[in-house]
């Protein structure tokens, strides 16, 4: 069985990102492209964090000893959201009217994760189970 390739992720999410700031320039406008650029900035910034506590986590569990400290994780955990939040506020307070550019960028990682995930069901060989 091949193990999900988390390294191409990132990748899908620049790429969705840039794809959809070159839509929005088009379509609406250079302010709705820079607001799905930063959405998607913080979604790609909260993906490598994410991969990374994650990682740190099964590390531990896995060797049974001691992980990253309590306090270090939550407060990254804490940090990340409150960033990610605040963004997403500042962005709603000051334009109103690109709610959809900011749900765009900040669901590419959602989106990037579900490229990957058909390439995986598309492309990949059949593995012999069972």
């Amino acid at each position: 069985m091949t193990e999900f390739q988390f390294n191409r992720v990132p990748r899908l999410i620049v790429i969705t990102g840039a794809a959809g700031m070159v839509f929005f320039l088009f379509t609406k406008g250079p302010l709705d492209a820079l607001i799905c650029g930063l959405g998607a900035a913080g979604s790609w910034w909260n993906y490598r964090h994410l991969v990374t506590t994650t990682g740190w986590l099964v590390t531990a569990a896995a060797q049974g000893g001691p992980g990253p400290g309590i306090v270090r994780l939550a407060g990254g955990i804490f940090l990340r959201f409150a960033i990610v939040a605040g963004g997403a506020l500042a962005i709603l307070e000051y334009s109103r009217n690109s709610l959809i550019p900011l749900f765009v960028g900040l669901f590419a990682s959602f989106i990037g994760l579900g490229l990957e995930i058909v390439y995986e069901l598309v492309w990949k060989k059949p593995t012999n189970s069972g």
